[in-house]
């Protein structure tokens, strides 16, 4: 092989070396970041108390005030009666009541035995 060729050989070698080296670097930044952005949700089991939902102690809860309990949030049109767009404590009794009671009686002891 004569020198130009194998001077060439190198340098393209060389270069596919630093793509290789470049594109784990963007995998291991792409993980980093997703591992970064995810957020942990959870849902309420046990009864929750209604004045330390209502932030703005009005006497009523809006949905923007209880957006980090899911299954609130998610059936709050449901139990909203007079569809006001807010929760009164009857209306959030009646949550608990179906919803709340309902979940603690499905909590299972499991044996290891």
């Amino acid at each position: 092989m004569n020198k130009p060729t194998s001077m060439l050989l190198a340098a393209a070698l060389c270069g596919l070396a630093g793509i290789a080296a470049a594109n784990e670097d963007q995998v291991a930044f792409k993980s980093t970041a997703t591992a970064t952005t995810q957020t942990t949700t959870t849902t309420t089991t046990t009864k929750p108390d209604f004045a330390s939902l209502d932030m703005d102690s009005d006497g009523k809860i809006v949905l923007i005030e209880v957006e980090k309990d899911l299954m609130l949030s998610s059936k709050f049109s449901s139990y909203d009666m007079d569809r006001d767009g807010k929760l009164s404590p009857a209306e959030f009794d009646d949550y608990v009541a179906a919803e709340i009671a309902t979940d603690s009686d499905l909590d299972v002891e499991i044996d290891d035995d």
